[in-house]
């Protein structure tokens, strides 16, 4: 079994920025900027039977090209925030795109998480010993941030690797977009 999801890669100008945003954050577990990815679709542990089928699905997704744009930051958690994050404008293609991979994992009979989407680039994840005053105080004058702009060319699926050392993530397969 291998845990999966689907989604867009964050090319290294923009990761570099978010990085450099990352080192004024007061969090105590910040997501290193090689980890940096907007996720389409959880889809948990998979078998190479159902990874098989879902690559056959993602491989017939046909969209195109788009461009994101980071908007500025916010948190997921209310008073006692689990995690900080970039939210990127919300576009058209992006929402498509996210519907088209979520329609190809229920094609390949999988059951990807009912949440509504919220795109999202995580930043940090929070525990109990984080300054949460601090943390809501960096956040809401990053609220609204002119941030990196980026083009999407590929969306992927990766397989999560969980260690106490954090997480792990590999590409196991890349879907271009078109012109």
């Amino acid at each position: 079994m291998i845990r999966s999801f689907v989604a867009l890669a964050i090319p290294d100008p923009a990761t570099d920025a978010l990085a450099d945003l990352q080192r004024h954050l007061p969090a105590p577990r910040l997501v290193p900027p090689e980890n940096m990815h907007l996720t389409l679709v959880f889809l948990g542990d998979l078998n190479d039977g159902q990874l098989d089928e879902l690559h056959m699905q993602l491989s017939a997704i046909r969209a195109k090209r788009f461009d994101l744009c980071v908007a500025g930051l916010d948190v997921f958690g209310g008073d006692r925030p689990r995690q900080v994050h970039a939210v990127p404008h919300r576009c058209e293609a992006l929402d498509m795109l996210q519907a088209a991979v979520t329609r190809a994992a229920r094609r390949a009979g999988l059951t990807p998480e009912r949440r509504r989407f919220r795109p999202h680039i995580t930043l940090a994840r929070l525990n109990l010993q984080a300054d949460f005053a601090a943390i809501g105080r960096f956040v809401a004058t990053r609220a609204v941030l002119p941030g990196p702009q980026f083009g999407v060319d590929a969306f992927h699926l990766y397989s999560s690797h969980l260690s106490p050392k954090g997480p792990r993530y590999d590409v196991m397969a890349s879907y271009p977009l078109s012109e």
